[in-house]
Formats: C-alpha cells, structure tokens, sequence
C-alpha cells in the first residue's frame, strides 16, 4: 500500500473516532429543538363587534404576537367566553385565564376608591383627556395598585366615554323627568348615590344583562357613555338619549402574575413598551365611537335630547352632596377616602 492511500486511511479513521467521541456529549438544547412559545389567553365579555374590542383588544393581542415574534402568543376570548364582566378578576387570580380586560366597578363591594371615578364632575375630561389620565395614574398607583391590584401585574388603566342617560321609553328633559325612574348601573358604590340625589332608583344590571332589561322595562333607563349605543346594540332598544356627560367608571388590561413571570425580561420589555401605542388606540376609539353610537341611535328612531346649560346646571347642583357622601362613606369604612379626592382636587388644579 503506498504511502499516501495509507495517510488518508488514517485520517479517515481518525475523524470516524472524534465522530463517535461526539456522540457521547449531550448537543445543546436550543440546536436540538426551538423554545415552545408562550400562550396566553386574553378574555373580555365584550361582544366580538364591540369597537373596544374590534380596536384595541383583538390589535394588543396581535400585535404582542408580532413584536414578540411569535414567543408570545396571544389568543382572544370575547363574549364571556371564559367569564362573566363580574367574573373576571376572580379569573385572572386562578389562572384560568392569563389576560383579561376588567371593570372594577362590576366586581361589587372589592374596590371601594375606585367609585371616586363615578362622582359625576370630579374627574374631567374622557380617557383622552391629559388631565383625567393623570388623575387614574395618580389614583392607582398610589392607592389602587397597593391596596387592592398587588397580585396581578396591570398593563395599563383606562376609562370610558362619559355618562348620559339612555332611556327605554320616556325622556328626561328636566331634573324631574327623573323623579321615581329606576335606572340601571354596571356597579359600584357611587351611581346609586347619583341616582337618589336625582330622585330615581337604582338597579344593578351587568353588560349581559342590560339589552333585555331595557328591551323588557325591567328599567326605565341606563347611565352609559352613548357609544354603547352601537357596540351593545343600546340603539335598538333605547327611544331617548340625554346628554349629560357625568363621569365615567375606569378600566384596565391586566396579566396574572404566574403568566407575567413566565416572559423573558425581553418580551417584558416589549410588551411594556407597547402600552402607549394601546393608550393612543383606546383614546381614539372611545372619542370616535361616540358619535358613531349617537348616529346609530338616531338612525334607529333615538331622540337626543341636548339639556340647556342652566338646566344641566340644576342637575350638577343636585348631584353635588354626592362628593361629601362618598367621602364620609369611604372614611367611615377605614378608607383613605379624603385623601383620593383632595390628591384629584390638586391635579385639576394644575390643569
């Protein structure tokens, strides 16, 4: 055998040997397989054509998927699928969803402070508004966040277009107009308040609930932000819409911990950076949808009823001791509750 068909037979047998050798050695993971993305599951009870969900919710989903390229993917749930409004956060608790979009308000009882929001012209301005931004930033994260929201990791808040009176069959042209009505509310401490300084009664009534109600006469008529006109269908079964603009409960999208914590700090980052551009769409589709709830209801056979100012005005001076109860109530209940309105009482001041 000559010399050279000798060395590349050595050679050969030499890499066969190192070949072996590797197999020895575990090869790493990540060459071996990709890292399985994280799925979560974002749930809302709002109705799939709902614009907040059209919007913002169904976009944030996608676009957490996109940024993240894919390690996170995020799945929606619309029209309760995985939980009632007043269900939702017990939810987000357990796991058995991972992100959900909640209303405080419509969790009877467990967040008292929140319902400062409701007092009719505390807080001014819509969710677009820079001042009323502020104040629900203030407001929860130095009172909320702390005392009720520190198990779960909230994304970002947000809050609805303001109150107006959607009535079922009779209207309300004057404060008297509203004397023995009974009016629906989603929650919270603070519109049956509202409702008894105007001379009315109070019915709680969920999301889910509120087309029938109106639609039996089970009440007279609702206090909501008129863009649930459209995205509820309100238009069908609402004759008159007064215009009010009484405050406005608040909103936030929030993570479980467990779900939060399973995120590299990278996709934590990612989804952190998101929050603003999820703000902008949210201000947007609230504003925007508010004529597109009014001309939805007009098209329907609503009459919008536009109170003079000094009519308005006898409704602002009614709902007024309003503000004293809510503070005396939520004092009395060993709650910071004069604090909240003078801290909000000081950002308006600065507007």
């Amino acid at each position: 055998m000559s010399k050279a068909k000798l060395g590349f037979m050595v050679v050969v047998v030499s890499m066969g040997v190192v070949l072996l050798g590797l197999g020895s050695f575990p090869v790493p993971v990540a060459a071996q397989t990709s890292v399985k993305p994280v799925k979560l599951k974002f749930a809302t009870h709002l109705p799939s054509i709902h614009h907040n969900y059209k919007n913002v919710i169904s976009p944030v989903a996608a676009e957490i998927t996109k940024r993240t390229e894919g390690r996170v993917q995020v799945t929606t749930y619309s029209d309760g699928q995985l939980g009632k409004a007043n269900e939702l956060y017990d939810a987000l608790l357990k796991g058995t969803v991972d992100v959900a979009w909640i209303i405080p308000s419509f969790h009877t009882g467990r967040f008292p402070l929140e319902s400062v929001f409701h007092i009719p012209t505390l807080v001014p301005g819509d969710v677009g508004d820079p001042t009323c931004t502020a104040i629900r930033t203030t407001v929860y994260e130095k009172y909320l966040i702390p005392r009720y929201f520190k198990d779960i990791k909230i994304l970002y808040t947000g809050r609805f277009g303001l109150n107006n009176f959607l009535m079922a069959a009779k209207p309300v042209r004057k404060l008297e107009d509203m004397k023995g009505k009974v009016m629906g509310f989603g929650g919270g401490k603070t519109p049956p308040l509202i409702f008894a300084a105007l001379g009315a009664s109070s019915e709680t009534i969920l999301t889910h609930e509120l087309y029938t109600s109106l639609e039996k006469k089970v009440i007279d008529g609702t206090f909501y932000p008129f863009d649930a006109l459209a995205g509820l269908r309100l238009s069908e079964v609402v004759k008159y819409g007064t215009k009010i603009d009484f405050g406005s409960a608040t909103n936030f999208t929030a993570m479980s911990k467990a779900a939060w914590n399973k995120l590299s700090p990278a996709d934590q980052k990612i989804i952190t950076d998101l929050i603003p551009w999820a703000l902008e769409r949210q201000a947007n589709s609230y504003r925007g949808n508010v004529e597109v709830g009014i001309e939805a209801g007009k098209k329907a056979g609503m009459e919008l009823v536009e109170l003079s100012p000094a009519e308005r005005q006898r409704f602002v001076d009614a709902v007024k001791p309003v503000e004293e109860k809510w503070i005396t109530e939520t004092d009395g209940a060993g709650l910071p509750g004069s604090q909240v309105y003078n801290d909000i009482l000081q950002l308006k001041s600065k507007k």
